[in-house]
């Protein structure tokens, strides 16, 4: 029974960890697409500053991602 349940532990973690990571690349290839954008349309303020506070999130979700994927790891 200790043996199925270090097992059933073991790939609980290591199925979370390969969510986060692709969680991790979904949101790097966000982030990089609106990056993009910024620099084609600077001539829109308004926009700019949309996109700006979405990366801005994105960072902060990564850093999480980043402390969770380490804490599993």
């Amino acid at each position: 029974m200790d043996f199925d349940k270090k097992l059933e532990a073991m790939l609980k973690r290591k199925v979370e960890l390969e969510r986060l990571r692709v969680e991790e690349e979904t949101i790097l290839n966000w982030k990089e697409k609106v990056a993009q954008s910024l620099t084609i349309h600077k001539d829109y303020r308004s926009l700019e500053i949309t996109l700006k506070k979405v990366v801005q999130s994105m960072d902060n979700r990564l850093r999480l991602l980043h402390a969770q994927i380490k804490e599993l790891g």
